[in-house]
């Protein structure tokens, strides 16, 4: 039984950290790679949009997960 992490934090410091890291820096780069995600420096005053990283499991990376487990 695969459970996900209820937070990011919780995500970067469990046993699958490493692959949370990953999955959420491919993220990233595609964002940023079509477009949609730019960083920049926050400048005092500045107001910013809220963001929250959802995170999940596609059906074939929790088989994934169990057959590394066994």
């Amino acid at each position: 039984n695969v459970t996900l992490p209820k937070n990011v934090h919780e995500a970067l410091n469990g046993l699958q950290k490493a692959e949370w890291r990953a999955a959420i820096n491919k993220d990233l780069q595609a964002k940023i790679g079509n477009g949609t995600f730019t960083y920049i420096k926050r400048l005092p005053g500045m107001r910013v949009t809220p963001t929250k990283t959802v995170l999940a499991l596609k059906r074939e990376e929790i088989m994934s997960v169990v057959a590394q487990r066994h």
